[in-house]
């Protein structure tokens, strides 16, 4: 039903989708007198209207005149599914009504010149009014302006009967196409956010699927294409919007969905003759909104491959089991391999834009996903800090003697707190400022290192995420450790070197190795001193004058926080996990007086004493790498 409106002020495009920043979603058209009573006139998204009134021109500003009479069409914007889903369902029944009037639609100030998008020109002329659009781009006064409802809107109700059979006309235009079977629709040559797009397509070619790419092809070849398979699978996005050209469609569709819930249900449903969803959304990491809440329409998808066996089976029934499940084997592997790389190109194509500022929520995001290790999450906050690589600091200059005198520091609750983070995958994205701000000085001295808990916390991300040459420390040869409670004001410097040597693994070495006496190792067993800090200590000397491998730093992070805090729980970790191996065999060194302990431990100590002895990989009693030996090593 047309309603029509007299001496009416048409305005460009003022705002168009700003809502995602904060604007109105469509301020554009026409002026209606008491805007807020028109009801169907206006712009509606779901069961109410989302438009609100554009401004009146200012003082002075020019006004275009058209005398007679048009028809409303809506905004032209150069967006596939939102310009199919939002602003060509007023034309069928307008232009049926009213064949001898224009169409008018309105463009942003200064674009009325321009070329209209392919895909827009297209969709005109399949519904056969090519000929009749008038673009608008200055406010214009239009004598008589017939304004139909919308027959559909986005997120809104099934279009009526009616509607769909003026489709259904119009389909009888496209041309015939050769009939298919299953006709896969990918998003792979335009579409961001989903993770293997280009993987799925080799999925679905393996079993047997025609791919298809719809940009690649004319929009009434397109739909023509639809219409002549049997079986449509379409990832979700805007290329589903093409379907609402359509009246109906006669084979089954497939929904592959990237976000929770059933997308198109409402505008799908009546035109196919069987409709699937199959949820394919894995854990994502999302931009937010300037309010802070999750922009679950942007963000990046990671697949959950499970439901892709039993739509396999439904689509492909015909092939064997074992050939659906390499095909499937296949996908996941590409996808396992695709997910860094995919991230942080994804990461790096939006950091500094709006909803993606908050860089301690990508990293939360990311960190849950279990989809990164911990290096990759750190070259993650590496590129949301705006580098397209994590920065690696290099140290320089000894280290201050272990006997020199030293003031205890504070408990190291800060770094821990960092370490927690870091484990948790999701470090202080302001620590990578100040670590681009560190890599820019030639060298850090590593005495003022080791004495900032923030700088030690920079430098084992830096070890963790970076690559190049090995570093080296000179370190002075202390004095004999005769009073291992002398060492207890130097604790916090000794247990950063313990984390700097167990974090950097084969990159972090020592330029002097430290070895004790069987002297020096009976005072540290026998001093009065908490278990905790003879283990840091017994760790410190081990680990310069052994090799310690060691896997990600989660477990080393849980291990030390138990070191370096007496009244910590040992955490529930597996007991294969290196760190515990270590602080239990310590423990039992430090702490046992059984006589096989005992044993073992004074054929070590004598083997460590004797001028010719090995390191920890050589054979013999009391032998072995601390990685493999049972025991106490």
């Amino acid at each position: 039903m047309l309603q029509a409106y007299t001496d009416i002020l048409v305005a460009p495009v003022q705002a168009l989708f700003a809502a995602f920043h904060g604007g109105p979603v469509h301020q554009a058209g026409p002026l209606y007198p008491d805007f807020d009573r028109q009801g169907r006139a206006r712009h509606w998204r779901g069961t109410a209207p989302v438009d609100v009134c554009p401004q009146p021109p200012g003082e002075g500003e020019p006004i275009d005149r058209l005398d007679g009479e048009a028809l409303w069409g809506g905004c032209l914007v150069n967006h596939f599914g939102h310009f199919l889903a939002e602003f060509i369902h007023r034309l069928l029944p307008a232009a049926q009504a009213r064949p001898d009037l224009p169409i008018l639609y309105v463009t942003r100030p200064g674009q009325g010149d321009e070329s209209l998008p392919g895909f827009i020109q297209a969709a005109f002329e399949h519904l056969g009014v090519a000929g009749r659009v008038r673009v608008l781009d200055r406010p214009t006064r239009v004598a008589t302006l017939w304004v139909a409802p919308q027959a559909e809107c986005l997120g809104g109700p099934p279009p009526a009967a009616d509607y769909l059979a003026r489709l259904v006309e119009r389909q009888a235009t496209l041309p015939a196409m050769p009939a298919g079977d299953v006709l896969f629709v990918s998003r792979a040559g335009v579409g961001e956010g989903l993770v293997g797009e280009a993987a799925l397509e080799d999925f679905f070619a393996a079993l047997g699927a025609r791919i298809y790419r719809p940009e690649q092809h004319p929009l009434a070849e397109q739909l023509a294409t639809y219409l002549s398979h049997a079986r449509l699978v379409f990832t979700e996005g805007s290329a589903l919007h093409g379907l609402q050209l359509l009246g109906r469609i006669p084979g089954e569709l497939t929904v592959l969905a990237r976000r929770p819930g059933r997308f198109g249900q409402a505008f799908l449903a009546p035109r196919v003759a069987v409709l699937h969803h199959v949820p394919l959304a894995g854990p994502a990491v999302h931009g937010r909104a300037p309010d802070g809440r999750v922009a679950g329409w942007e963000g990046l998808v990671y697949l959950d491959t499970a439901p892709l066996a039993g739509l396999a089976a439904r689509l492909f029934p015909a092939l064997t089991e074992d050939r659906r499940a390499q095909a499937l084997a296949q996908l996941q592997d590409r996808l396992a391999a695709l997910a860094a790389p995919a991230t942080l190109d994804y990461l790096r194509a939006h950091r500094g834009q709006p909803l993606w500022r908050d860089a301690g929520a990508t990293l939360r995001d990311l960190a849950r996903t279990g989809r990164l290790d911990w290096p990759q999450r750190l070259q993650a906050g590496a590129v949301l800090a705006g580098r397209d690589a994590a920065p690696v600091l290099r140290l320089t200059g000894p280290l201050p003697p272990l006997a020199a005198p030293r003031s205890a520091e504070a408990a190291p609750a800060g770094w821990l707190a960092l370490l927690g983070q870091v484990a948790d995958g999701a470090p202080d994205p302001g620590l990578w400022t100040l670590a681009q701000a560190l890599s820019g000085r030639p060298a850090l001295d590593a005495a003022e290192v080791l004495r900032s808990d923030v700088l030690t916390g920079a430098w084992l991300c830096s070890l963790g995420a970076g690559a190049g040459e090995p570093v080296r420390l000179a370190l002075p040869r202390p004095e004999p450790l005769q009073d291992p409670t002398a060492a207890a004001p130097w604790m916090p410097l000794i247990q950063r070197l313990v984390l700097l040597r167990l974090a950097g693994a084969g990159r972090f070495s020592y330029s002097l190795k430290l070895r004790l006496s069987a002297q020096d190792w009976q005072a540290l067993r026998r001093a009065p001193l908490p278990a905790w800090q003879r283990c840091v200590l017994a760790a410190f000397h081990l680990l310069h004058e052994g090799r310690w491998p060691t896997g990600s730093p989660e477990g080393w992070a849980q291990a030390l926080r138990v070191l370096v805090d007496p009244t910590a729980t040992p955490p529930a970790t597996p007991s294969d996990d290196p760190l515990v191996q270590l602080q239990r065999r310590l423990a039992a060194w430090m702490q046992s007086d059984r006589p096989e302990v005992e044993e073992r431990l004074g054929r070590w100590l004598a083997r460590r004493a004797h001028p010719a002895a090995s390191s920890f990989s050589g054979g013999g009693a009391g032998q072995g790498s601390l990685a493999s030996a049972a025991g106490t090593g």
